[in-house]
Formats: structure tokens, sequence, C-alpha cells
């Protein structure tokens, strides 16, 4: 079972490959399979080839290999306009001489529904998105983010099976990019509609799905919910896209299936959660989370403890950002809760830093 009980396999990538010059894979044999229902976000840097396969299920590009199934039924021979798919565009792509409420009727009219259903869908979509007041209205007379709300509920005005969500509220600023997030999570749970959504922001990710499909270089990385992937990140890939991460180096000494150790420059052994390491590959790297990383005092006996020099405290608001460089460790930062910021240490002081064994992670280095 997938995500919250949910029947995975309605959409499925079944190796999927894609290329322009056939010679570089844009996608490489792409295995997803996505549940009805589920809020699924293709994250990734720009070439990762997550829009590419966003426009294939879309329709508007075609596999070079492999098919993609919705409901059991192969898209290869399905033109975009038959698939049943509502789709939502970063840039809105409203019809500038239409009102709100002709936007929203075009894509009915085109499917020839009847005027009078056209009148009661439009009006229900425009509830939907909380718009009803603003039928009437060109959409250079809305702001950026009513015209993504107008843009979202003609999407879903005929019913669709599935939308998806190309950088949708990449035009808005940051305040109301994080509201359209929430209004769009909030439609997500009240409508139980299947989403997928395309973004190159972790934090828009993480915040808004079940699961992230985490590309690079054509090839999903990691397919997890929030949690696990930044708790626990596959690769060194993952691990340094998904938020914030020091990266230690080291060589690995002994390897298990849950803990290996990982010796630094020093000398010094730190135990590990294992991650992809492997026993034949001496170089790893230890993963660590920013706001792991605690300063003196540290109480908890199963605590790493290091020492190095503070070198930049820099002020953000909600935590402070102390960076610390040792031999062997290199920089590390460490985000301290601006509630416990007490006793902080100066730049030039010599402090001990450390960390919970449990939140750190061995990795092979990339």
């Amino acid at each position: 079972m997938s995500v919250r009980g949910l029947q995975p396999g309605f959409v499925r990538f079944d190796s999927v490959s894609k290329t322009y010059d056939g010679v570089s894979l844009i996608v490489e044999r792409l295995d997803l399979s996505i549940a009805k229902g589920e809020f699924l976000t293709m994250l990734g840097p720009s070439g990762s080839g997550k829009t590419t396969s966003l426009m294939m299920l879309a329709g508007f590009e075609q596999p070079t290999s492999g098919e993609i199934f919705l409901d059991s039924v192969p898209l290869s021979h399905t033109p975009a306009h038959r698939r049943g798919i509502g789709m939502v565009f970063q840039n809105y792509a409203l019809f500038p001489h239409m009102t709100v409420g002709e936007n929203l009727a075009f894509p009915l009219e085109v499917r020839k529904v009847m005027k009078v259903d056209i009148e009661r869908l439009v009006l229900r979509a425009l509830d939907t998105v909380q718009l009803s007041h603003l039928k009437d209205r060109k959409p250079a007379q809305l702001s950026g983010g009513q015209q993504q709300r107008v843009a979202l509920a003609r999407a879903l005005i005929f019913e669709p099976s599935i939308v998806l969500m190309d950088e949708p509220l990449g035009a808005l600023d940051k305040q109301l990019r994080e509201h359209m997030q929430r209004e769009i999570r909030a439609l997500h749970r009240s409508l139980g509609i299947t989403m997928v959504y395309v973004t190159h922001d972790q934090s828009e990710a993480l915040t808004m799905s079940d699961r992230v499909a985490v590309f690079g270089s054509g090839r999903i990385q990691q397919l997890a919910s929030p949690e696990q992937l930044y708790e626990s990140p596959q690769n060194a890939f993952v691990a340094s896209f998904i938020g914030e991460n020091n990266k230690i180096g080291g060589e690995l000494v002994s390897w298990g299936t849950e803990h290996s150790d990982i010796r630094l420059s020093n000398g010094t052994v730190l135990t590990v959660r294992t991650g992809d390491l492997v026993s034949s590959d001496k170089r790893a790297i230890i993963s660590v989370r920013p706001e792991r990383v605690a300063i003196r005092p540290l109480a908890d006996v199963d605590t790493v403890v290091l020492e190095g020099e503070c070198t930049d405290l820099i002020y953000h608001g909600d935590h402070i950002r102390i960076c610390i460089n040792d031999r062997a460790t290199g920089s590390v930062v460490a985000k301290i809760p601006n509630a416990r910021a007490y006793g902080l240490p100066a730049i030039g002081d010599i402090v001990s830093f450390g960390w919970n064994r449990r939140d750190a992670i061995g990795l092979k280095q990339g």
C-alpha cells in the first residue's frame, strides 16, 4: 500500500526514457508509481528531468521508449486534450481579453458542454477557490495570487482525474507563495484529487507533499516522504539538495547494516548510521544537519564531542548560525534557536561542539 493506505499504480511510468538528440538521455528508464489521491512532488535542479517527465504525462512530450499508464490505460496514443488531465503553469496562461468567468468556461466550451452546465460549473469552481466575487474581472485586474487561483480553478473545472502543476508559484513573492502552498494543500485534502507537482524549491516540496521524488541526472535519486528524505537521505546528492547539510570527509574503517565507523583526518573515529556506504569503498562522508549540531554544554551521554574555532556568528532572527572550523572536520555550521541562544561564543573562541550519533549518517563520497 502507498501513502495513507492509498493503492499505488493510478499513474505509472514504466521504464520511460526521453532523448532529443538520440544520445543524451533527459529522462533515463523512469519507473514511478503514483497512488490515486496522492500529492507527489517531482523535485530537482534544472535539467534533472522532472519537468520533462511531467510534460510526458501531460501529453506535451512523447517518451522515446517505455510507456505511461493512467488508471491502467496506456497513454502513448492518447492526445493531450483527451487525457482528462488538468494543468497549471507558472505563467498562469490566462487569456487577457477574457473575464475570469470566460477563462473558466473556455475548456468546457471546447468540450461542448451545455451552456446551463457551464454556468453552474464556473460558479462552483470559483467558489472552490473563493473568487466568486471576481467572475467579471479581467486577469490584468487581479493580483498574482488571484490569477494563480483562477488558473487552478480552470484546471479543476472539468473534474479531471489528475492535476499537474509546473512551478505554479515561482512568480509569486515569498509570503504569497507560502500562503498559496497552504491553500493548494488544503484544496488537495478537501477534494482528494491526485496532484503531481514540479518544483526546484525544496522547502515547497517538503511542505506540501505526501511523497517527493528527487530527480538528478534524469533519474529518481530517492522517492520517499518529506520526513524520510530529510532525516535519511539515500546518497550524497539527496543530502546536499534537501536542506542544508554539513558534509565531513573521512575513511570508512568498519561497515555494518545499521551502524558504521568513519575515521576523520585527525584519527578520531565516529559512529554513524549506515547510508549508501559500500564496505569495499573507503572514501566516505558524514552528513549531519546544522540544527542537530550542539554547542557546549553537551550533556547527552551519546553525543560526539569535538573542538574547533568559532569563525563567524550570523543572526537570522529565529536562529543563530555559528560557523566552526577545525582540522578534522573542516567547516561545520550549527543552527541554534534564538530562544536557546545564551552563552554564545565569540569569534576566535575555541568551542566544544557535537551531535547525537543517531543524527549522523554515513554516505559514499559523491
